[in-house]
């Protein structure tokens, strides 16, 4: 669907070129999430490019968070600390609590990655604290079992188990409200399914009532047509 909101903006770029950025980086990051990190680049850095010129922070923001994930997933964590710390400039500008916790979060994961424990630990605890301000659940989970492991790593067990209580707890709640949406779809598949068989039964009493019409009108000609037929030979005869 990216791909082909993107193909249409191309086709009208008059009406629609404001909403170019948003999708390249919508592309980028789908295309991350499927590993294919070289198109995911590409997409971004365009995003990159028109964010520049239209000087818009939260796109610039975006953009440079993508391109520092693909450098974070390449392991090159010097490149990607740069970019991820220039698009959290552009984030806190905007005061995305959002895009805050997730670029602290990957910024925790390139100082972990380098083996610097402590650095990786302030900056998971500052994920958290804006997934917590956000309430946004998956960075929740993420960066509550980042801390947890980081606390294992420095030997402070205690922390490190309550933060892994955390995470169970977000992982529950998580779980418990797919549950529950799943079950809301089940009984909305069960309510969708039985409307279709009520419009089935419907569309097949029209189609009866329709044939029966038919059958009416072909008995009622029939009828006229002996009358018809009758009557000229009553005349004849007379």
């Amino acid at each position: 669907y990216f791909i082909k909101a993107k193909e249409v903006i191309e086709r009208h770029p008059s009406e629609c070129m404001i909403h170019m950025a948003e999708i390249y980086n919508a592309l980028g990051f789908s295309l991350i999430s499927e590993n294919k990190l070289k198109e995911a680049f590409n997409y971004h850095l365009k995003a990159n490019q028109i964010a520049e010129k239209d000087k818009d922070k939260l796109l610039l923001a975006q953009s440079l968070d993508g391109i520092g994930q693909i450098y974070l997933k390449q392991e090159k964590y010097k490149e990607a600390l740069e970019y991820l710390f220039r698009s959290l400039k552009y984030s806190e500008d905007v005061n995305n609590q959002i895009l805050n916790s997730y670029i602290y979060l990957y910024i925790a994961e390139c100082h972990r990655g380098m083996k610097k424990e402590k650095e990786s630990l302030t900056y998971a605890l500052k994920s958290y604290d804006f997934a917590m301000k956000a309430n946004w659940g998956i960075v929740k989970i993420k960066s509550s079992l980042l801390i947890s492991e980081l606390y294992g790593d420095l030997s402070q067990f205690e922390d490190a188990y309550l933060y892994q209580k955390k995470h169970l707890a977000f992982k529950d709640s998580i779980l418990n409200r797919d549950n529950a949406n799943h079950l809301a779809d089940i009984e909305v598949k069960i309510a969708l399914q039985k409307t279709k068989q009520a419009i089935k039964l419907l569309e097949m009493d029209k189609q009866i009532q329709t044939e029966e019409n038919k059958n009416q009108r072909l008995i009622l000609g029939s009828v006229l047509g002996i009358l018809a037929i009758l009557g000229l030979l009553a005349f004849v005869l007379y």
